[in-house]
This record gives C-alpha cells, structure tokens and sequence, in this order.
C-alpha cells in the first residue's frame, strides 16, 4: 500500500513503499491510474537498490496499452524522484496524494499519445521500406520466414495504433458526457433563477 506522508523540506510528494517496488507494491498506483483512463498492460519491477548520486533508488517501468513507456525512479524515503514518459524527463505536479500524482501522469501521458502513434507509424512504414529495398537474391524460403516476420511486426505496431485510437475516442466520449452534464446543471440552476427571481417579484409587487 502506498505511504504517503510528507518530506523534510516542508514539500508534499506522492509516496510509493521503497521496500515494495514490484508489481504487487504498484497495484495502487496502477488503479489510480487506471481510474484517471490509463490502463497498463505491463510491469517491470525488480525491487533492485541501486545507487545514483550516493542515493538508494528503485526503478519501475509500465507499459501502457498503447505501448507508452513510464520509468519512474524512486527515493529510499519511497519518494518519486523522477517520471519519464518514453524516455524523457517530464514535469509532473507533486502531491501528497498518490491519486493526484497518478492524474498528473495520466494527462501528460493522454496529451503525447498522438504524437506517440504518429512515431509508431513512421516506424511501421521503415519496416515497409526496409522490406522493399531487400535484394531478390534470397531463396523463396528465406524470404517467405522474412515475410512473417515482417506481417508479425506490421501487426504488432497495427494493434497498438488501434488500442491508442480507442484510448482517445474514450477520452472524447468521456469530455463529451462532461460537457452535456455541465450543460444541463446550467440549465437547471438557470430555472431555479428565473422562479427565484420571479417569485422575489411577486413578494415584492405584494409588498406593494
């Protein structure tokens, strides 16, 4: 379970249990960012100490759905020192709360999912290319086993375009339901106003 306490300095940060980065240990932040539409497919966590700038740390890595990649590197004080997003450094708002932690990296991790399938498709069309320029001077056998891994590889990088366009069509229906609540709860309290200030006229012509 998640330790979450505050830090020396005065800050608040999200805090995982240093002794327990695994994927059972990360089972709550998996859910929380689960809740914030982020679904992980996988998890690499050793529960390894290593040492980085005279530092204890642990490192976690998971997979998204859509095969974005999260590296988080954790303080012995089970602190999360740093979040990168398929390789690089991203800002994330430091919280007390796990949950406000799992958010924070569910946005950014949203907003680069487009940018992340449109790299996944440049490297799908390489593969392409690559196939292409081959010579023809391979045996039909050769060039067959070639073939499908070829297919095996286009089909991989097609299934993970097709998981990132669920993920953002859900995140759409999802802003949509948002809107059309927030639309109706405007409406109803501009009804209650209009009998308000209807009824406050009544009193008033009464008064009179």
């Amino acid at each position: 379970m998640a330790d979450e306490r505050f830090s020396k300095n005065g800050k608040s940060y999200a805090l995982l249990t240093f002794d327990q980065i695994t994927e059972k240990g990360l089972k709550e932040l998996v859910t929380a960012l689960k809740r914030n539409k982020v679904n992980i497919a996988g998890i690499e966590a050793d529960n390894r100490a290593r040492r980085k700038d005279g530092l204890q740390t642990k490192i976690a890595v998971l997979r998204c759905e859509d095969q974005q990649e999260i590296a988080i590197l954790v303080g012995d004080a089970g602190d999360i020192i740093q979040t990168k997003l398929n390789g690089k450094i991203i800002p994330i708002q430091q919280s007390e709360k796990l949950n406000a932690y799992a958010k924070s990296l569910a946005t950014a991790i949203k907003a680069e999912a487009p940018r992340f399938a449109k790299s996944l498709a440049r490297k799908t069309k390489q593969v392409v290319n690559r196939v292409a320029a081959r010579p023809a001077s391979k045996t039909s056998r050769e060039r067959a086993r070639e073939g499908r891994a070829v297919v095996e590889q286009l089909q991989t990088h097609i299934d993970e375009l097709r998981k990132i366009l669920s993920t953002q069509n859900e995140a759409i229906a999802t802003a949509k339901n948002d809107i059309d609540k927030e639309k109706k709860r405007l409406e109803s309290e501009r009804a209650v106003t209009v009998t308000l200030t209807q009824e406050l006229a009544n009193l008033s012509g009464e008064q009179q």
